[in-house]
């Protein structure tokens, strides 16, 4: 049983000899290598730095990608309830409006422009070119309109364009506060007269709500390229039993400075 120890123990040293033989020639082949290329080393040193620093820079970049874009829902987010918050102010304003020119038999502009200048529109209201009054107008009741119209503003200030001769009444820009060279462009078009405001008004008076229009280039605009909206409220007088509509108070807004009037609220 010794000799058969012995034996044991010879053939594991035995082993251990083959073994560390492999290793010692695992390693002057490597040798042999890395002298039959001796850039190898480098190179892939290099590759691996280079692996290691674009994968650096792709989280990093994937991080602001991700901060950014939160950023960015934040603001979206800020200016759509600014533009929200615009949207409920506006109807409040013209539904004081109406309430008031229903109880009158006649809008005159000095009323007409004191009634605006107590509202004290706040900030709130930045981006609208301002609040309007819009009567319905007969065929029969052009030609005093005109007269009164000349009275306010200047002789050649008339409804426009002519009544087409399928529809019964005008709608045009009467008064619009505040009294500007821009707004005073706009005063004595027959907003019943294009395609968009008319649906809109038809709306707003079917529904006895404020009612904002598709998008029209507004009157203001003198190079027609600067697209905008209109809110209209309408406004009812009682005649007996029945209602008739009266007219229209109404707010123009461009909608560039809407946008920007929110950005700047929120910055």
């Amino acid at each position: 049983m010794m000799q058969d120890a012995r034996r044991g123990v010879v053939c594991r040293r035995i082993g251990m000899g083959r073994i560390g033989v492999k290793e010692l020639g695992s390693v002057r082949d490597i040798r042999r290598w890395l002298v039959r290329f001796p850039r190898a080393v480098p190179v892939a040193i290099f590759l691996l730095t280079l692996t290691v620093t674009a994968l650096s820079v792709f989280a990093i970049e994937r991080v602001e990608s991700q901060r950014s874009t939160a950023m960015l829902r934040q603001e979206a987010l800020s200016v759509a309830s600014a533009i929200e918050r615009r949207a409920n102010s506006t109807p409040s304003y013209l539904r004081a409006g109406a309430a008031l020119f229903a109880t009158l038999d006649q809008v005159s502009e000095p009323l007409f422009r004191h009634f605006v200048s107590e509202l004290r529109l706040d900030t709130d209201y930045r981006g609208a070119e301002g609040i309007g009054w819009a009567p319905r107008v007969e065929r029969t009741e052009i030609a005093a309109y005109n007269r009164e119209l000349a009275k306010v503003y200047a002789p050649e200030v008339r409804l426009r364009p002519e009544l087409a001769p399928d529809r019964p009444f005008a709608v045009p820009v009467t008064y619009l506060q505040p009294r500007t060279a821009r707004n005073l462009r706009a005063v004595g078009f027959d907003m019943y007269s294009e395609p968009a405001r008319r649906d809109a008004m038809a709306e707003a008076a079917r529904a006895a709500r404020p009612t904002a229009s598709g998008k029209v280039i507004l009157m203001q605009e003198p190079l027609g390229n600067s697209p905008g909206f209109l809110i209209y409220m309408p406004v009812f007088e009682r005649r007996g039993a029945d209602r008739q509509l009266k007219g229209f108070i109404y707010s123009p807004f461009n909608a560039r400075d809407v946008l920007e009037a929110a950005v700047r609220l929120q910055g």
